[in-house]
């Protein structure tokens, strides 16, 4: 799987909002779906079991153009931190 980041501003209509998402994509056409109707709001971790993102939403009707969109971790504290600015989410584990 690769993983690219994107930002979109919307500013049409008079929205203004930001999007930061991160996208998950097969290299091939065998690697199949990564996620799957349901699986929004479900954490993905890196190797290391660091927390990346959270499903969001996912985009392609065949599993070879399958794409997972996800908001990323470091997005979602901050945006909890503006609101609970003591709360602390994240313990790291070494194994």
């Amino acid at each position: 799987m690769d993983m690219e980041s994107f930002v979109r501003r919307q500013t049409e209509h008079g929205i203004k909002k930001t999007s930061i998402e991160i996208a998950i994509y097969s290299y091939s056409h065998k690697d199949g779906a990564f996620s799957a109707l349901g699986d929004s709001g479900a954490i993905v971790v890196d190797a290391k079991g660091r927390i990346v993102g959270m499903i969001v939403a996912g985009a392609g009707g065949l599993e070879e153009n399958d794409v997972t969109y996800l908001t990323p971790y470091w997005w979602i504290e901050e945006q909890m931190k503006k609101v609970f600015p003591d709360c602390f989410l994240y313990e790291t584990v070494n194994n």
